[in-house]
């Protein structure tokens, strides 16, 4: 097959769905298909760059053209590139900074004609969980609205999204959307980060190394750390550890924090009289890879019950890591939600955690998901040409 891959950023690094969308097409061609990319919305740009990076040939296209003359240029790749499936990526920002294009299918419609259209709901329309504010509810009910317009308007062959929440709300409002598994973006290359990890960890005062790695135990985070995400009661938790239990706790940061600066400043502050902290910057993705290999524990800031739209996630457990939630997140309003698939690195934090901690600490097996992601999504796509 020949595919055509939209989304709206492809600065390497600097967007998780056009980074997934990348990693995504370069698996496709190493399967035997014909793959371009298109950036519709790319920040990084004044203009546009066209690049055929084999196996990969990418437009990216500048926030700061026009609509149409996107349109126009994109339309003058695909009659080179000639693909016979459009995947869209589509998370409501990536081309509205408010999170409502619309006429954004007016835009696509041209892109889509005489060709099959695959639609990936990376996230979906705001203000459908409970409690969310009324302003969140009215913006979202407008983007909702956009939503079903571009969905009727394009008639996509085949729709996803990754987790059984989105799943659930977006079967609620008519748009039948199956499961595609969320894959991790950093490459597991089996090698551990502990020379390294261990010697930052003693400049901060925490002594660690084979002699006593038993009594230590590290958590981390990766990427974001979203404002709304809730301490508590994980972190009473990992006090009994040090205090109860007798441990040393280090807890690492490594990524762009973002706006969750401010939320990791106030976690040093309040614990560190018990526990360690040790904040990384931006890392190149080997490091990372390093890092993963060398905690005992992984710490979500997604919720539990959108678990599966988070690439970090995914590359922890890619990487055998035990995940931990903190929280379930707000249930949305109209659905009922499905259970999320049995994982057993998946640990939610209750009264027996720090005696889980203690007794079941260990890794579970390294996996690729790219590779039974593409099986999938590629699958579904022959599926639909048989039709």
């Amino acid at each position: 097959m020949r595919i055509a891959f939209v989304t709206g950023c492809l600065e390497p690094g600097r967007d998780g769905v056009g980074d997934y969308v990348r990693l995504l097409a370069l698996e496709c061609a190493k399967q035997g298909h014909t793959c371009s990319l298109i950036a519709l919305q790319d920040p990084s740009l004044q203009s546009r760059s066209l690049a055929e990076d084999r196996p990969l040939t990418s437009l990216r296209l500048s926030s700061q053209l026009s609509w149409p003359e996107k349109t126009q240029l994109a339309q003058q790749f695909l009659e080179r590139t000639q693909p016979d499936w459009l995947s869209f990526h589509f998370v409501p920002y990536s081309f509205d900074s408010r999170g409502l294009k619309h006429d954004l299918d007016k835009y696509l419609q041209p892109l889509v004609r005489g060709r099959k259209f695959h639609f990936m709901f990376h996230e979906v329309w705001i203000g459908e969980h409970k409690g969310a504010r009324l302003k969140q509810r009215m913006i979202g009910a407008v983007q909702r609205h956009l939503i079903e317009r571009l969905i009727c308007k394009l008639n996509p062959a085949v729709i996803h999204t990754s987790n059984p929440g989105y799943s659930d709300l977006l079967n609620k409002h008519h748009i039948q959307a199956r499961l595609l598994p969320m894959f991790g973006a950093i490459n597991n290359e089996g090698i551990s980060g502990d020379p390294w990890v261990f010697n930052l960890l003693k400049a901060n005062g925490f002594e660690i190394g084979p002699e006593n790695r038993h009594q230590c135990i590290l958590f981390g985070f990766f990427g974001t750390l979203h404002e709304e995400w809730p301490p508590e009661p994980l972190f009473r938790y990992l006090l009994e550890l040090v205090q109860q239990y007798g441990y040393k706790v280090a807890v690492i940061s490594a990524g762009r924090l973002r706006s969750g600066a401010a939320v990791w400043d106030k976690l040093v502050a309040t614990y560190s009289v018990s526990l360690t902290f040790l904040r990384l910057d931006e890392q190149p993705a080997t490091k990372i890879s390093q890092l993963l290999n060398s905690l005992d524990f992984g710490i979500s800031t997604t919720s539990y019950n959108i678990a599966g739209k988070s690439s970090t996630v995914a590359a922890m457990r890619e990487h055998g890591l035990p995940i931990i939630f903190n929280w379930d997140g707000e249930p949305f309003l109209l659905s009922t939600p499905s259970p999320v698939p049995d994982e057993p690195l998946f640990w939610r934090v209750n009264d027996d955690f720090p005696a889980r901690v203690v007794s079941e600490r260990q890794h579970g097996a390294a996996y690729s998901g790219v590779q039974k992601t593409v099986a999938q999504f590629v699958g579904a796509l022959q599926e639909s040409n048989e039709v």
